[in-house]
């Protein structure tokens, strides 16, 4: 029971940080694992998905295994303006889903989220955000942003241990795997205690942790340091 206890006290922490319900806090093994649960859920095979120019391979290899009809928008570094203006062409009727990285692992481009999430809010579309770059470092809110899921590793900006995972949940994801008890959400089966109750509290405590920034390479710092700053200059939002 101490051990449920903690893990739910794990998923309170990560719902307060990002703007969630605890019940909607669902520890996975990896982002991968979490982006695979979110997009299984929206893309049917053979649905129509569009993304960005610049997602990680936890994105693109599920669609493709999915036979999924992609849509690249937005091709562009360092110029949001072009890359809300793809999304806007790209989102169309008949469009199961929008899957976007908040931060490219690549080039450390800050893509426009907030503005693409309002263009999947006004047509209907479901928005799947991949903050693995992101998350502990900008503001990753799922209810103000209105995704339908918002994955994240454990291990990077969160300061928790390699191996975990969340999944935020504004829609009750399709399961990858059956069994367990059938209680709350997934994963099914026993839930690892050690390693969500690591992946909470570090969330936590990384979220709140300003010296964490010193970690990054001093490019991507700038980068991310100016993009939290409405007053810095359009250039320095989006430095690589």
């Amino acid at each position: 029971m101490r051990a449920a206890d903690a893990v739910y006290d794990c998923r309170c922490l990560a719902g307060a940080l990002f703007d969630a319900q605890p019940e909607q806090v669902v520890f996975t093994m990896n982002a991968t694992h979490a982006l695979n649960l979110a997009i299984k859920t929206l893309v049917k095979p053979g649905g129509r998905a569009v993304i960005s120019g610049f997602e990680h391979n936890a994105v693109l290899r599920p669609l493709h295994h999915l036979g999924a009809e992609i849509i690249v928008a937005g091709r562009r570094l360092f110029d949001p303006t072009d890359t809300i203006s793809a999304f806007d062409r790209a989102i169309t009727p008949g469009t199961s889903a929008v899957i976007c990285t908040h931060v490219s692992n690549v080039f450390g481009y800050i893509l426009p989220v907030e503005e693409i999430a309002a263009l999947c809010r006004a047509r209907g579309v479901p928005f799947v955000l991949d903050a693995s770059q992101s998350a502990g470092l900008l503001p990753v809110r799922l209810a103000e942003l209105g995704a339908d899921f918002i994955g994240m590793p454990g291990h990077k900006a969160l300061y928790g241990p390699q191996g975990t995972g969340l999944l935020l949940c504004a829609r009750m994801p399709d399961t990858l795997l059956e069994g367990g008890s059938g209680r709350g959400p997934p994963p099914p089966g026993t839930v690892c205690a050690p390693a969500g109750y690591a992946a909470g509290a570090a969330g936590s405590r990384g979220g709140r942790d300003a010296e964490r920034l010193r970690h990054l390479r001093p490019c991507r710092r700038a980068a991310l340091c100016a993009a939290a700053d409405p007053a810095a200059p359009a250039c320095a939002r989006n430095l690589p």
